[in-house]
């Protein structure tokens, strides 16, 4: 099974200056605390928000301070940097070039994700009802357990999932490797070729037609063209009408799409500014700190005091100076999507116009059609019409051909004997997972479905719930196609356990996580927690050679001494982005 590996989590906020850095690079990483709102939950939804996700429930606290993320992960052996500021996202290699940036974490990133997590799975989207990559959250959902929906539900700890028609069973089948990437590869290619083949049906359907009208005809001679001129032009009028109806809704989308264009070019001037102070105020920074404590002005002869005050007063400015970028960069960004929303809007209207235009050259087009008839003559005519029925006959068979081929293919993982021996791997992990966390009453019936919900109450809802997320891990690790990602929980012990509970709960997330995944475990040790030079105690059990993230401060998950250092690093981050937007501005000027 292939893998992405987290190794490093920075977070930042300018509005109060402070920020973290995450060491993640360990087999286990634990973020613990001996009390209660330290920001534990916090920083642990940043992980899979970094990457597009949309957890549940931020502090409201947390949202104020506007954190930026910043995860660097290793993906199939290579490594990258994702840097995420509210909707804005943008992917570095690990040689830090912008691979790829983007405007928002729906449609756009989960299309970039199609390959480079190889996400094949479609779903239908609730509102246009077509067939789409879903978003991040769902490709991410089996390995994350969020603290406040992820103990009441499974498959619940993202937002927004709804946006997407009955998908769970389609994802958890993608998932466990019921119906993994190879048979939406086949489905995709089936769609197409579907296509392909139902445009020559319709096209042989309507020369066959044309084909048996003519040939029923006893005799060859010129065919009149009987048309009535009345309702041809009384026709031909009402669609003129319809083109200059359409064509007035093009001017007034022109209009409002050239006042988008200059808002935009006043935004880009505005970022092109800031830029620019924010390089001279580093200049003078870097001036600053190389004179000595007083200066001699070389034109007027007075003495002017270079004091630490005053180079902190220009990093103030210098750092401000990238808080204004980056609130512009926003504004950019919705800017764009307004522009992006009327070129999609103005979509339907040159369909509508095409399609009015379409109509008028076949009407015209008949005329034509039956003066080559009447030229040509019926017999001539005939031969050619069958010839080309021949030949889409041909290209037809050959469609069926490929067609069979793919339905072969997919009948591979519509088999049930492949099904039943994936949901039976899944019952067998599902039944030792609960007897090994003492849940007794739970019913084989009530989770035999592997898309199942599970029922349960009190103490023994998280542990049955913790069952199913490693019986569900435990298959994809044994038949999935996906890249494996590190399991991240948050908060296991919940619902008062006892302390036998906690010991069970704390060895069974140690011992029976797949090996092919990371761990990435949130828990506040209260009075159960120790610091050894190899390992973590956590409640009484022990973590061998984990991480371990220990946060102290109430309210504060963040530091302000380390802000300087991580602030430098975002800074080479946002540079390389305002960078690469500049030539692509430069880039579609020239092109327009």
């Amino acid at each position: 099974m292939r893998k992405l590996l987290f190794k490093e989590l920075i977070i930042i906020s300018l509005v109060e200056k402070s920020a973290r850095k995450i060491n993640l690079d360990a087999d286990i990483t634990i973020v613990t605390s001996k009390q209660n709102d330290t920001g534990k939950s916090c920083v642990i939804k940043s992980l899979y928000y970094a990457l597009g996700a949309e957890p549940f429930n931020f502090h409201k606290e947390w949202k104020k301070i506007q954190p930026i993320t910043i995860l660097k992960f290793m993906n199939e052996g290579t490594n990258y940097c994702i840097m995420r500021k509210d909707r804005i996202v943008a992917l570095f290699d690990g040689e830090m070039k912008l691979v790829r940036s983007f405007n928002g974490t729906g449609k756009e990133l989960a299309e970039f994700y199609v390959d480079f997590l190889n996400f094949k799975l479609k779903l239908v989207h609730s509102s246009s009802l077509e067939s789409q990559t879903p978003f991040p959250s769902f490709y991410f959902l089996p390995y994350y357990i969020d603290q406040d929906a992820g103990w009441k539900a499974n498959w619940s700890s993202f937002e927004h999932l709804s946006a997407f028609k009955k998908w769970r069973n389609d994802l958890v089948e993608y998932h466990t490797g019921i119906r993994p990437n190879k048979y939406y590869e086949e489905k995709a290619k089936k769609a197409i070729l579907q296509d392909q083949k139902s445009e020559l049906d319709n096209e042989l359907k309507v020369i066959s037609k044309v084909y048996n009208r003519t040939i029923s005809e006893t005799k060859v001679t010129n065919l009149d063209v009987d048309v009535n001129i009345s309702d041809f032009k009384a026709e031909i009028n009402e669609l003129v009408t319809s083109l200059s109806r359409l064509s007035e809704k093009e001017e007034r989308y022109k209009s409002k799409l050239n006042k988008l264009f200059d808002e935009k070019v006043l935004i880009e001037h505005q970022i092109n500014i800031a830029t620019k102070t924010q390089k001279e105020l580093r200049k003078d920074l870097e001036y600053a700190q190389l004179q000595p404590s007083e200066i001699i002005c070389p034109t007027c002869g007075c003495v002017h005091k270079n004091s630490i005050e005053g180079r902190f007063s220009i990093a103030q400015d210098e750092d401000r100076c990238y808080q204004v970028i980056l609130e512009l960069q926003e504004k950019l960004f919705n800017i764009n999507k307004k522009i992006e929303a009327e070129k999609e809007s103005f979509k339907d209207y040159s369909d509508e116009k095409n399609d009015i235009e379409s109509i008028l050259n076949r009407k015209k087009e008949n005329i034509k059609f039956r003066d080559y008839v009447d030229s040509v003559g019926k017999k001539s005519f005939n031969v050619n019409l069958k010839r080309e029925m021949a030949q889409i006959g041909t290209k037809i068979n050959g469609l069926k051909e490929q067609l069979d081929d793919i339905d072969k293919e997919m009948d591979i993982y519509n088999n049930p004997e492949h099904k039943d021996g994936i949901v039976n791997y899944y019952i067998e992990n599902m039944r030792k997972n609960l007897h090994s966390l003492d849940v007794q009453k739970l019913m084989e019936k009530e989770y035999k479905s592997i898309s199942c919900q599970i029922k349960e109450s009190g103490s023994d809802l998280s542990r049955a719930l913790l069952a199913y997320y490693y019986a569900i891990l435990s298959t994809m690790a044994a038949y999935s196609s996906t890249i494996a990602c590190p399991i991240v929980i948050d908060s296991p012990l919940q619902n008062e356990q006892d302390e036998q509970n906690i010991k069970k709960i704390l060895e069974f997330i140690r011992d029976k996580k797949p090996s092919e995944m990371q761990l990435i475990l949130g828990c506040v040790g209260m009075d159960g927690l120790e610091f050894r030079e190899d390992a973590v105690i956590l409640n009484g059990v022990e973590f061998k050679n984990a991480n371990c993230l220990f946060l102290d401060n109430k309210y504060a998950a963040l530091s302000k001494e380390e802000y300087p250092k991580l602030f430098e690093e975002l800074k080479t981050y946002i540079d390389i982005l305002i960078l690469n937007e500049e030539n692509d501005t430069v880039l579609e000027r020239e092109e327009n």
